[in-house]
C-alpha cells in the first residue's frame, strides 16, 4: 500500500509571531520552509555558556528560511526567532518537494551538496568554540 502526503495547492499561508516567538527550535524535525513577508527573524545556534545562542543572521523582507531540513530530512540546525512583529508566509513540505522535483536532476545535487557543506561547516565552526 503506498501512502501518500495530502497534496497541497501552490498557495502559501502566512503565519503571524511576535517579538520574542519562536518559529521552530533547534532539533526539530521539518514540515515547512518560510518566506519573511514583513518583520525580522534571527537565525540563532545554541552554544554552552551562551543562553540567548549565537546569533548566525538575521533575516528580513524576502529572505527564505527552514528549507534545509526540508532538502535533507534531517532536524533543524538552528533556532529561528523573530525579533519584531512578523509575518511569514508558510511553504509546506509537500509543495516544496514538488519543486525540488520539478528541477534539472543537476540543480537538485548541487542543492544537496549545498545543504551538507553548509550542515558541515556549522558543524565545524561549533566544535571550535
Amino acid at each position: 500500500m503506498n501512502i501518500q502526503r495530502p497534496k497541497t495547492e501552490w498557495k502559501y499561508g502566512t503565519r503571524v509571531f511576535e517579538a520574542g516567538g519562536a518559529v521552530f527550535h533547534e532539533g526539530d524535525l521539518g514540515a515547512e520552509a518560510y518566506i519573511v513577508e514583513s518583520g525580522a527573524v534571527e537565525i540563532r545556534k545554541f552554544v554552552d555558556g551562551n543562553p540567548d545562542g549565537l546569533v548566525l543572521g538575521t533575516l528580513t523582507q524576502g529572505a527564505v528560511f527552514g528549507e534545509m531540513a526540508l532538502v535533507d530530512d534531517l532536524p533543524r540546525m538552528g533556532s529561528a526567532i523573530c525579533t519584531e512583529h512578523t509575518v511569514l508566509r508558510v511553504i509546506p513540505v509537500d509543495v516544496f518537494e514538488s519543486k525540488i522535483q520539478q528541477a534539472d536532476p543537476f540543480i537538485r545535487a548541487i542543492v544537496r551538496v549545498l545543504v551538507r557543506n553548509a550542515r558541515s561547516n556549522a558543524s565545524a565552526g561549533a566544535d571550535a568554540d
